[in-house]
């Protein structure tokens, strides 16, 4: 199970697209076990915004690619998002640490409910808490 967490996020990591910045930051992604996937997040400034804090939209990058990780954790469907949500509670600053830790709350047949947690290493200061929805296509096709 966390196999395919791994190679998601190393083939995500590399892949040249745009979610492929803030996983490129992640390291001990070794935590993978079913259901759940955590890793630890540097701040580097092409994640910052112009006041040098981890920006919002990078924020919700992670959210959607690690709840994925997590995800695939306990299937080989990725899904595509339904819905994605952010709560931003405090700064992190560059080269800081963020610790990111995602969970499948729930996972049904054709619905999947991620949660995502993201701390600051130096102190446990929540920095965001983010939920996705994730339709899981049934068979080899779908309309979406």
């Amino acid at each position: 199970a966390s196999d395919a967490a791994a190679r998601f996020l190393r083939d995500a990591a590399s892949a040249g697209t745009y979610d492929a910045a803030p996983l490129r930051r992640c390291s001990n992604a070794a935590s993978a076990t079913r259901g759940r996937f955590a890793c630890d997040l540097t701040v580097t400034r092409e994640l910052t915004n112009r006041f040098g804090t981890l920006h919002g939209g990078a924020i919700a990058t992670i959210v959607d690619a690690l709840t994925t990780a997590a995800l695939l954790t306990m299937t080989t469907r990725g899904g595509v998002s339904v819905e994605l949500s952010c709560a931003y509670c405090a700064p992190a600053t560059l080269e800081e640490t963020v610790r990111v830790e995602c969970e499948v709350v729930k996972m049904g047949k054709t619905l999947a409910w991620m949660e995502c947690r993201m701390t600051r290493a130096s102190d446990g200061e929540v920095v965001a808490t983010g939920k996705h929805t994730k339709f899981l296509p049934v068979g080899t096709t779908s309309k979406l």
